[in-house]
């Protein structure tokens, strides 16, 4: 089993008005984010 590189907590995840989640919009929350060196 592999551990994750890094972890992210949210308040909230983004979802559809059908109750799926947003994949995209969790991409664009951390389209910017880079990975502890």
């Amino acid at each position: 089993m592999v551990d994750p590189d890094d972890v992210q907590f949210i308040d909230e995840m983004p979802h559809t008005a059908t109750g799926k989640i947003q994949k995209t919009a969790l991409r664009d929350m951390f389209a910017d984010y880079a990975f502890p060196a």
